[in-house]
């Protein structure tokens, strides 16, 4: 082998070597564990139906806006069980919704049946967004 040849053997392998290294250390995120999401793993692209739950016998749409924390005398009724497609009428059927991720956490309060509040998550902090009974929800 010429001398050329072998620097640039030397240099292709320096610059691989480097290359490895920098991949290893930005995957790496300090203490050699990732962290885990709180979110549901599986939330739906929007369609063109707007974000609704079925629970209680009523048809409740999204109110737009969220909370921090859960308003007084709501209490968990259940969690949601049926996910289907924004882009499909939703059934009327007890924890199905269109939008909001599987098993998110839903609270009620038998003195203000028109409005439920689902639990999910935003920049790994619980929120609580309200739905408001749809106009034409009721069964």
């Amino acid at each position: 082998m010429q001398k050329t040849e072998k620097l640039f053997l030397a240099v292709l392998v320096t610059v691989m070597a480097a290359i490895g290294l920098i991949l290893l250390v930005s995957l790496h995120n300090g203490d050699g564990e990732r962290e885990a999401s709180p979110r549901p793993a599986r939330t739906p692209v929007p369609g063109p139906y707007k974000p609704m739950i079925y629970v209680e016998d009523n048809l409740y749409s999204d109110g737009g806006r969220y909370l921090t924390s859960l308003p007084e005398g709501y209490t968990h009724i259940g969690n949601i069980l049926n996910l289907v497609s924004d882009s499909e009428p939703l059934p009327w059927k007890n924890f199905t919704a269109n939008y909001t991720p599987m098993d998110s956490e839903v609270y009620y309060n038998e003195s203000s049946p028109e409005v439920i509040y689902v639990k999910t998550w935003r920049a790994s902090r619980e929120i609580y967004s309200p739905f408001e009974i749809s106009k034409d929800g009721r069964k």
